[in-house]
């Protein structure tokens, strides 16, 4: 076994997902971190395939929570009369006044960590199973932007952490 094994600083569980500074609720498991950058790729020549430089021109950020309280997590879905209309379609999601703060607080009091995205938006989209086997769950995703600072996501210490 490893010397540099440490099962003390293992991170995984649920989470609380605040939006807005609304506890939204807690999570199944832990919340899927998506993070992919697009790239430009310069070559030799049109018909080469190696390329020489591989430059990142956007990162794409996804945060992906299936919520176990779902009551929170629902009622971002639907306007202020609790239904999804049409006004939906058309809508610009990533409308300055849609950029919100996402945190994802750990559960577990030894995990010291929090995910702080200073400009999120809901992607207006979700699964929820109306079952009569398990416990209602939903699933939401979130687009990460980056802020005025250029900040996609900081980690931040659980105890200075405001839901």
């Amino acid at each position: 076994m490893s010397e540099n094994f440490d099962p003390t600083k293992f991170k995984m569980g649920s989470a609380v997902v605040s939006f807005a500074g609304t506890a939204l609720g807690g999570t199944v498991d832990g919340p899927k971190i998506s993070i992919k950058p697009e790239f430009y790729e310069s070559k030799v020549d049109q018909a080469g395939s190696r390329a020489v430089r591989k430059i990142v021109t956007d990162v794409k950020i996804l945060v992906t929570a299936q919520f176990k309280e779902i009551t929170g997590a629902i009622a971002l879905l639907l306007d202020a009369d609790k239904a999804i209309t049409a006004d939906l379609i058309g809508s610009d999601i990533y409308a300055s006044a849609n950029r919100k703060a996402l945190l994802l607080t750990p559960v577990d009091a030894a995990d010291e960590d929090c995910y702080s995205f200073p400009a999120a938006v809901l992607v207006p989209q979700g699964d929820y199973s109306l079952t009569g086997t398990k416990e209602h769950e939903i699933e939401l995703t979130f687009e990460i932007l980056p802020d005025t600072d250029g900040i996609f996501m900081e980690v931040i210490a659980a105890e200075g952490a405001v839901s």
